[in-house]
């Protein structure tokens, strides 16, 4: 009965010290707050990776979760939330399923010098490697990493790991490589995107097929550790231009439920490809617009029988982009008015003037030559006077943008037409 007493009374005494009990508690789950804190936010983000392959294994187990927190840490150069992993849970680690760069976690933790980390890593069969961790290694002089690698690992290193060693003066791991792995001195190196090493190698290697091939196989070494420069384009355009037509796309399956001509667009490529350029020109995002045309240069573009702007040259010529101007009057996609003109003469753009005139039948109004005068581009002035004096006597859009700056006048115009801009009206 005592020792019941005694064991409640030390219970009682634990559970009643704030400091202790916080202790304990903080290791509800294995490890402390703070690192648990990291394994929630590095969950959460997983979860929310939509393409990431086999994601539901690395989240079902949680020593493969275990595995992929520290090989995460590592990519991220965190060494101090990974050792402090490895000091709080030393066992129970599985290696993730290859998935992404980060599976290369030795690579990294010898970038990070941390032999240990190196030997964990090795022995329990978490990470692979490539030629770049020997390479790192003897770039930093790490003798003792470059050693246990050789003695350990497969990959060996490259050309790389002697002519970086040599730049460095780190003479010891030159040594040691030219006596025990001098046939790697021929070996191809990974893939070098900014080409410094480039002088080095052509110095370093007397053989000009050795060379040619180092080069051959180093840039297919790049396409391969860059593979989105290629699958960025599997759509046919990058992937922020796949991603605006995806998003219209969406915008128009959910249309096409009640609109039978949003389910002909959809079913048009001709017409869905120009009735993004026709979205991207109402919000005005030009840019985009131009990358869309360069992406898709030789493709078809058909004016979509559903269109979120009527007149897309008045908005690009407002714009002064003649050769958006150019590319949509050539293929006749839009409709074009009298807007377009007077918004180019209003800004003293004689070229788009001069353009309009030559390709377009809309012509311009009574506008173009008011804000033309107004504004001071006397160019603009005499071309309209003597290409398009009948224009004179033209009204504007009813949905014209320019009336408000235009002067008040009262000028006749065809029989029973009376102009009073100011008033925006026309009788």
């Amino acid at each position: 009965m005592s020792s019941i007493s005694s064991s409640a009374d030390v219970a009682f005494t634990v559970l009643t010290n704030g400091p202790l009990t916080s202790m304990i508690l903080s290791y509800q789950y294995g490890v402390t707050k703070e690192l648990s804190v990291l394994c929630l936010a590095h969950r959460r983000k997983l979860k929310r990776r939509p393409l990431a392959s086999q994601k539901q294994l690395i989240l079902s187990q949680s020593d493969m979760f275990r595995g992929y927190l520290l090989l995460k840490l590592l990519e991220k150069d965190d060494l101090a939330n990974a050792k402090e992993l490895l000091r709080q849970r030393p066992t129970g680690y599985i290696a993730p399923p290859v998935e992404s760069s980060y599976i290369y976690g030795l690579n990294n933790a010898t970038r990070l010098r941390d032999l240990d980390m190196v030997k964990f890593l090795h022995e329990n069969e978490l990470s692979k490697a490539t030629k770049d961790a020997m390479d790192t290694a003897a770039e930093l002089g790490d003798l003792e990493t470059v050693k246990y690698l050789h003695e350990n690992r497969k990959e060996g290193c490259s050309l790389v790991a002697f002519v970086l060693a040599e730049r460095h003066g780190h003479n010891d791991v030159v040594e040691f490589l030219t006596a025990n792995r001098p046939r790697d001195r021929n070996a191809c190196p990974s893939a070098d995107p900014k080409l410094l090493m480039i002088p080095a190698i052509i110095s370093n290697t007397c053989n000009i097929h050795n060379l040619l091939f180092i080069i051959r196989h180093w840039i297919l070494r790049y396409v391969l550790h860059y593979p989105e420069k290629i699958t960025a384009y599997q759509n046919g355009v990058t992937h922020s231009l796949s991603t605006i037509m995806h998003s219209y796309h969406q915008r128009l399956t959910r249309r096409a439920r009640i609109d039978k001509s949003a389910r002909t667009v959809l079913a048009t490529p001709n017409q869905l490809r120009c009735y993004v350029l026709f979205q991207l020109i109402h919000r005005r995002r030009f840019f985009e617009c131009h990358q869309l045309i360069r992406e898709l240069r030789g493709a078809v573009f058909e004016t979509p029988v559903i269109s979120p702007c009527k007149f897309p040259l008045d908005m690009a010529a407002a714009q002064g982009d003649l050769e958006l101007v150019q590319f949509l009057s050539e293929r006749r996609l839009g409709n074009c008015s009298k807007n377009a003109m007077d918004e180019a003469a209003a800004n003293g753009d004689l070229s788009m003037v001069r353009y309009l005139h030559e390709h377009e039948t809309a012509g311009c109004s009574l506008v173009a030559f008011l804000l033309a005068k107004k504004n001071g581009h006397n160019e603009v002035l005499a071309f309209l006077k003597a290409e398009r004096p009948r224009d004179r006597d033209m009204p504007p859009q009813n949905n014209s943008n320019l009336l408000y700056m235009v002067p008040v006048v009262a000028t006749p115009v065809a029989v029973g037409v009376t102009i009073a801009v100011a008033a925006c009206t026309i009788q």
